[in-house]
């Protein structure tokens, strides 16, 4: 959905979704997150994800990496 950074930026890609697709988003979406959850000490745009939460009926965040990977 974003442009191609080599490392994982959940702020951005978030703050982007918002912005692209907020309107898309009611009381009957789930929407799915897909990915490592490190954000390579990048800023995670909590608020972003806020309203998201706020709108969505569900989040879920599905991350196949391993529970000990470490910080990014």
């Amino acid at each position: 959905m974003t442009g191609w950074h080599g490392s994982s930026d959940y702020g951005t890609a978030l703050g982007e979704f918002v912005e692209r697709y907020e309107a898309a988003v009611g009381p009957r979406t789930s929407v799915f997150v897909l990915g490592d959850a490190r954000n390579n000490q990048q800023d995670p745009n909590l608020p972003a994800l806020r309203r998201i939460a706020r709108t969505a009926r569900r989040v879920h965040w599905l991350s196949g990496a391993p529970l000990a990977v470490g910080h990014g």
